[in-house]
């Protein structure tokens, strides 16, 4: 069963959507409101043969139990209570058993009779809590623990229980704003009449109604129906809603958090019982506490219920939060699991509380589901494995079903760990591979069961579509289908946005994006814009200032093919001259990631054009301190290009240039300080060869070939709905070869090299937040006749103390252009992530999500000798700021280090 992982860019998405809610909020005419009463637009009509059974459940004081799970034994339906406790279901004539459930109320059977609309109120009693038979002796370990190595042993069993299923959900989202600054109210309200103006309470319902197919460890869910109140443009991802139901508890990580029954979870987690309760068939239920170690921001605080012998999750009640600085998230979720059939417990309904904020403006989302099951098929290599302590008598799931003598050795193993009374930390991590190594067994012996062919295209664990009538469902369709009952606000939000809509009609100025169509994922077929990311004003001691606009223009067609097309313009005012480049490019084959393009332009370029200085950093460096280490060279040229995954995990890319080459030389002597104590160096790199023969940088022109092939083994992918490949993952690295050709005298070109290089580079997760990366590449140039200096091997050195991209793969203790070289190279990069190292055990720092890293590169050329640096960084500070210190060596001897603030930019 799938889990949603909410991670830090859909975070930040979500809460860059709320500022568009308010940006876009639709007309309300108040006193029209107030004259249209709810039932109208709510009215119930009863259906042909199905009743509407409508609830309450109290406690003893008839206090409303909100959260409640009330489950129908007949239909295996589960359905919810909502704030007030209420709750409605619609049922066919008959009688039905109801189990009523709640973590902290005894739980009720009760015989219901349904033969018309009829309405009824359940009394729940609170549980007796019974700790005699939980003997806690002083100094001893805590009970949890023992309970918790068999759930964790357990895990694998109960993650994989089902090989399919199928059921139909119900969800509701609600959005309320809680708060909104008036000087961002202004801002967004500054064009919008008084009445439509946003307002701190306003609330937006979302209700959904969809089916889930569940496959071989992918979830697909098809949404039948959608009813909103959310403004026409909020444009919330859909996903985010229809996702949220599938959690699940038995994954290692899920919601970006650490499960309390991941394999790591005693080196995360303290675990201590609070109570044990008989449930209503009389077998004791561990109520567990949570606590992080180190307070831990990975791990969940809260509890977890754990039914005694079947070590299955009866009920849980997580809670985290999430601290970005700029950015927040609390969030608590509640899931009740119910028994489909003896020994399958499956959870029913579904909670999730968030309250989110940034940049002042705070939203509270509610989210709620209840599924039901419609059918389902148990895994059958786990079938064997049954509940409970004891030896099973062998049962045979199939009659093809084949068991060999290493899978029930695996199987004898596997409980003779399990009876023990004192199992260890071991001995749960043991069982957990013991399960693991029997699943592999037994699809070796039983082929009819594997997929038929190895196929790397892995489905998209939540996949979501959209019926094409979601949006078209009357009022009668939402009377049976809704099991969560309306707030009076959720009913008002409903009745503002069916007047607005029609005010909207009646104007003729109905937005693409009404709630007609289920347009969220339909892109617009002709968009054009400004990038203001590719759009600068820069300053450097060649250009002085120079401004450049990008603008674009791109074409979707209904093939999923696209058409890009962009054109920077702007002036360089010490040059004296119009800079531009315009590109255009076709995405002919998204399936296999094939693009052909033409871009052309004049422009003056860094001679590192790949992985030089950062135009910002140089606009800093000279006009602060007046260090100029952009060293630079007018480039006029022409590319055609093409790339292509020939088959799935083999990239290719093919460039052919042409380049008219200008030296250029330094024209002002501008800066904010050091005016006249300080002169910028000359727009020559300190490099060995240019030194040697200042003739590299001579003006000229080159036409030159790049051929890269790139290939990663058995590397997974998917497709988005676009039909556009995406990759995943490999347990391989990547190999690369490059083979780069200067032509001589073609069209007057006067450059004659070859370039051959080999590269691997890989990216080897450890758990969460925790990796190696390692890059390693060595270049030859074969022939070197002839050349540009513009056509070294150069290399990523940032010496400047800010930067405006990732810390990893560079350089930052040696000079911009020393190691550029026209002969041979060696050079690698190394790093360990990892969430907590060293300074992260620190008190204020060990609740942030900041991340601890290791760094050691390479570099050997022949003037530079053995260059080694070592480093250390904490990242993730404010999401995008990394802060790290740097030691260089040269031929083994000490160089100089280097404190580096890095603003990654690239996270957005």
């Amino acid at each position: 069963m799938s889990g949603y992982f909410l991670s830090t860019k859909r975070f930040m998405y979500i809460c860059k959507e709320l500022v568009i809610i308010m940006d876009h909020y639709l007309k309300i005419i108040a006193f029209v409101f107030l004259l249209i009463p709810p039932y109208i637009l709510f009215s119930q009509s009863a259906v042909a043969g199905r009743h509407e059974l409508k609830g309450k459940i109290v406690d003893s004081e008839n206090q409303a139990v909100p959260y409640a799970t009330v489950f129908v034994e007949e239909t295996k339906s589960g359905v919810a209570t909502n704030y007030e406790g209420e709750f409605i279901m619609k049922l066919e004539s008959g009688q039905y058993n109801v189990r009523i459930q709640h973590v902290n109320y005894e739980t009720v059977f009760q015989l219901v009779t349904v033969d018309s609309d009829r309405s009824i109120v359940i009394k729940l009693s609170p549980k007796m809590i019974t700790l005699a038979e939980v003997e806690i002796k002083s100094g001893s370990e805590d009970p949890a623990y023992s309970v918790m190595r068999k759930a964790i042993a357990k895990a694998p069993y109960y993650r994989q229980i089902f090989e399919s299923y199928r059921a139909e959900t119900y969800s509701k989202a609600t959005l309320r704003i809680d708060k909104l600054p008036k000087i961002m109210a202004r801002a967004i309200n500054k064009a919008v009449e008084e009445d439509l103006k946003l307002k701190v309470g306003d609330v937006f319902t979302r209700e959904s109604v969809g089916k889930i197919v569940y496959e071989s460890d992918s979830a697909k869910q098809t949404i039948l129906s959608v009813k909103s109140s959310f403004p026409d443009q909020i444009g919330l991802d859909n996903a985010f809603f229809d996702t949220f139901n599938l959690f699940n508890i038995y994954d290692g990580e899920t919601l970006g958090m650490i499960s309390p029954l991941s394999k790591g979870a005693f080196g995360i987690y303290r675990f201590s019982l609070e109570s044990a309760t008989h449930d209503e068939y009389g077998k004791m239920i561990y109520h567990i506490r949570l606590t992080p170690k180190n307070k831990n921001p990975l791990a969940f605080t809260g509890y977890i219920d754990i039914v005694d012998s079947t070590w299955h999750v009866h009920y849980f009640d997580l809670s985290a939060n999430q601290n970005y600085g700029v950015a927040k998230a609390e969030y608590n979720i509640k899931e009740n699991f119910s028994e489909l059939e003896k020994g399958v417990w499956a959870p029913t309904t579904i909670f999730m509380k968030m309250k989110a904020s940034a940049f002042k403006i705070e939203a509270g989302i509610n989210l709620s589901a209840s599924l039901k099951y419609e059918g389902y098929k148990l895994n059958q290599f786990f079938k064997a494995i049954e509940s409970g302590n004891q030896k099973p008598t062998t049962v045979i799931p199939e009659q093809n079903f084949v068991i060999s003598e290493k899978s029930k050795k695996i199987e004898e193993k596997i409980y003779e760990i399990a009876e023990k009374e004192d199992m260890s930390n071991r001995d749960a991590m043991k069982i957990v591979s013991l399960i693991e190594a029997k699943e592999k067994e037994d699809k070796k012996s039983n082929p009819q069961l594997r997929p038929e062919e190895k196929t790397l295209e892995v489905s998209n664990r939540s996949f979501v579509t959209i019926d094409s009538l979601a949006y078209q469902r009357d009022v009668d369709y939402w009377d049976i289908k809704r099991t969560i009952p309306l707030s009076m606000a959720e009913e008002q939000g409903y009745v503002k946005k069916e007047i607005s809509d029609s005010i909207k009609q009646a104007k003729g100025n109905f937005s693409r994006f009404s709630s007609n169509e289920a347009s969220l994922t339909d892109m617009k077929p002709l968009y054009w814009g400004v990038d203001l990311f590719k759009s600068s004003l820069s300053f450097n001691s060649v250009d002085g200032a120079k401004v450049k606009v990008n603008g674009y223009l791109n074409k979707r067609f209904k093939d999923t093919t696209v058409w890009h097309n962009s054109l920077t313009i702007g002036y360089s005012f010490n040059q004296k001259h119009v800079v531009f480049s315009a590109s255009s490019s076709y995405d002919y084959y998204p399936e296999k990631r094939a693009r052909f393009g033409a871009s052309g332009g004049q422009e003056t370029f860094d001679f590192n054009r790949s992985s030089g200085v950062q135009p910002l950093v140089n606009t800093i460096s000279t006009l602060f301190f007046k260090e100029n280490y952009l060293k630079m060279y007018q480039r006029s040229y022409v590319r055609l290009y093409h790339d292509i995954e020939a088959f799935n995990g083999f990239d290719t890319r093919v460039v052919l240039e042409y380049e008219w080459r200008k030296q250029l030389h330094n024209t002002t002597d501008y800066s904010f300080f050091y005016k006249a104590s300080k002169e910028y160096e000359e727009n020559i790199p300190d490099n060995p060869y240019v030194k040697a023969d200042p003739s590299y940088l001579n003006s000229g022109e080159a036409a030159w070939l790049n051929i890269e092939l790139r290939y990663t083994p058995q590397r997974y992918y998917t497709y988005s709905t676009r039909r556009i490949k995406e990759f995943l993952r490999s347990k391989y690295p990547t190999f690369s070869l490059i083979w780069r050709k200067g032509i001589p005298n073609l069209l007057g070109s006067d450059v004659n090299f070859d370039y051959l290089q080999i590269g691997v580079v890989q990216k080897i997760r450890l758990g969460l937040l925790k990796s190696i990366d390692y890059e390693a590449t060595g270049g030859w140039f074969v022939n070197n006749k002839s050349m540009h200096f513009s056509d070294f091997k150069h290399f990523p050195v940032n010496r400047f103390p800010l930067m405006f991209k990732n810390i990893y793969k560079s350089y930052h203790t040696t000079e911009p252009y020393l190691g550029s070289t026209n002969e041979w190279m060696i050079s690698g990069f190394f790093k360990f992530e990892t969430p907590y190292l060293a300074l992260k055990y620190l008190p204020g720092l060990n609740r942030t999500l900041l991340t601890e890293n290791l760094y050691l590169s390479y570099l050997k050329t022949p003037f530079v000798k053995d260059f080694i640096e070592i480093g250390y960084s904490m990242d993730n500070i404010f999401l995008i700021g990394n802060i790290g210190v740097f030691i260089g060596f040269e031929d083994f001897k000490y160089a100089q280090w280097s404190l580096k603030v890095s603003l990654n930019l690239s996270a957005f």
